[in-house]
């Protein structure tokens, strides 16, 4: 079983939006990550939704779900409260899982699959992993590639990496 924690706020603004597809937005990551969990039915145990700032269009998409309303208005703050209510639910694995990331439908299917075979997993292959250091890409990377071993699974492959994003899963 997977205890799931989804950070999310209404804002769609920041830094890190740059470069991004038109197309894209939080209400189609959010509504992504919900197909993907119905995917995933009978493998999930508690969910948890964490909500930082005025309630919006995202807010009413998960009114059927444990909502932890808090009001930091930033990044660590929201994850504070996340690691905190992760610490009194350790009861199973678990998924930290940011606002601004698009889930395949079967993508919870394969994240059980790859926390079977390791004790942290994470879904996003980052781009830095594919250029060289003075391309922007990360520091331990050459060839515009990093050293790595792949592991095949019955549903998709995984790969050893040296960072990833605040989006994992790890067992207890």
């Amino acid at each position: 079983m997977l205890n799931i924690y989804y950070r999310l706020c209404e804002k769609e603004s920041g830094t890190h939006c740059e470069g991004r597809p038109e197309w894209f937005s939080k209400k189609k990551c959010l509504q992504s990550f919900l197909n993907a969990m119905e995917n995933a039915k009978g493998h999930i145990g508690k969910i948890f939704f964490i909500h930082d700032g005025p309630k919006g269009e995202l807010y009413e998409m998960i009114t059927d779900f444990a909502i932890l309303i808090i009001n930091e208005g930033n990044y660590l703050g929201s994850l504070n409260h996340t690691y905190e209510l992760a610490i009194h639910n350790f009861d199973n694995d678990f998924y930290f899982v940011e606002d601004d990331y698009l889930h395949l439908p079967e993508s919870l299917t394969c994240l059980m699959e790859g926390i079977k075979a390791s004790s942290y997993v994470s879904l996003y292959d980052h781009p830095d992993k594919y250029l060289n250091p003075f391309e922007g890409g990360n520091p331990l990377c050459s060839g515009r590639s990093e050293e790595t071993r792949l592991y095949l699974g019955q549903y998709c492959h995984f790969k050893l990496t040296n960072s990833t994003t605040m989006t994992f899963a790890s067992k207890v």
